[in-house]
């Protein structure tokens, strides 16, 4: 698998960087299954990494933790001769598993390295919550219908919900961390207007709905992690890499003190107020700021710190750069194209 193989080249790179007392203490893997992923790391921060030439003085804490007893006792058999420790939690309520790394000394300001990788792993779309509405932004390029785990259908709004809920509690274990995580991505929006024998991406989307696989879309993914505070400081890795839909995507996660998210009409008054810290010459009226989040509300981002937006940007598709030569900075908005090709930063 090519998302493996980066995965280790991830490893070797942090584990390689030095003072070696930055490096994380800890690797937990959580949804470690069988323990051979986590073999796996060990074996490539002992061969491959400077670390591995300190183990002795710096040993690295591998932690193993499951919801299933089985799983845990094949880990411990994996890693036979390798200190370790293995926890039987619920690997679906990060807070759970937060509570229980605090129990054996690994707190959330001390420096580990989270791996989750969810690929065959569900998670749990709970249609109790209170629905964040903004999330309908992104609804229009996921699943048109899912099943849940009792096989009713449920709408792709509650599916983001639960996703955004899931990284918010998943955020607080990455204070003084690194999160690495792997995942699988909704295909089937990708294929609506494709006829079956171009793509068997199709097929996929089927099976990941018919399995009650509640996967989202790679670009829903990045927007509700960036909106709990979670962002990639490097490149994000996707697989194919060349061509569409991504599948299955690599994140190097860290936990940053703001967060970025959708604009919406309740941000016009703050907007405006932004606005007007412009050079008066550049400054956007309100009403085309409105219009802007009305026409292409999933082209405009707000950055937020401490319930305070701070921040923003704007966007439009256009169908070509030749178009800019008949237009000023007045009236450029006039360009934008729901289909267009291309996207213009305002």
């Amino acid at each position: 698998m090519e998302a493996c193989e980066d995965l280790w080249q991830n490893i070797v790179e942090i584990f390689n960087r030095e003072p070696l007392e930055k490096q994380p203490e800890a690797m937990i893997h959580v949804g470690c299954g069988d323990g051979s992923v986590l073999k796996e790391i060990f074996r490539v921060i002992s061969s491959r990494t400077v670390r591995g030439q300190h183990l002795a003085d710096m040993p690295v804490h591998l932690v193993g933790i499951d919801n299933d007893s089985h799983n845990l006792e094949a880990t411990a058999k994996a890693l036979a001769g390798v200190a370790h420790q293995t926890l039987l939690f619920d690997i679906n309520k990060p807070d759970e598993v937060n509570a229980a790394l605090e129990q054996i000394g690994i707190t959330r300001e001390q420096k580990a390295l989270h791996l989750y990788i969810l690929i065959d792993r569900i998670v749990a779309v709970d249609g109790t919550q209170p629905l964040n509405k903004a999330l309908t932004v992104l609804a229009a390029d996921q699943s048109r219908c899912y099943l849940d785990a009792q096989g009713q259908v449920i709408d792709a709004v509650t599916v983001l919900n639960s996703w955004q809920q899931y990284l918010r509690t998943l955020a607080p274990s990455v204070l003084g961390a690194r999160l690495l995580v792997i995942t699988a991505h909704d295909v089937s929006s990708h294929v609506v207007d494709q006829r079956p024998e171009e793509s068997n991406n199709g097929d996929a989307g089927w099976v990941q709905r018919l399995s009650k696989e509640c996967h989202i879309s790679a670009e829903a993914f990045i927007t509700l992690a960036a909106s709990v505070g979670l962002f990639n400081d490097d490149c994000v890795k996707r697989y194919p890499q060349t061509s569409d839909p991504c599948q299955i995507s690599l994140h190097s996660f860290t936990r940053r003190d703001y967060i970025v998210r959708h604009a919406t009409e309740n941000d016009l008054e703050t907007l405006w107020q932004l606005e007007q810290l412009c050079w008066q010459h550049t400054q956007t009226p309100l009403e085309q700021i409105r219009s802007r989040i009305l026409g292409y509300p999933r082209g405009q981002f707000v950055l937020e710190k401490d319930g305070k937006v701070i921040g923003a940007i704007y966007s439009q598709r256009i169908a070509s750069i030749d178009e800019f030569a008949a237009c000023t900075a007045a009236d450029v908005h006039k360009l934008h194209k729901s289909s267009g090709a291309i996207i213009q930063l305002l």
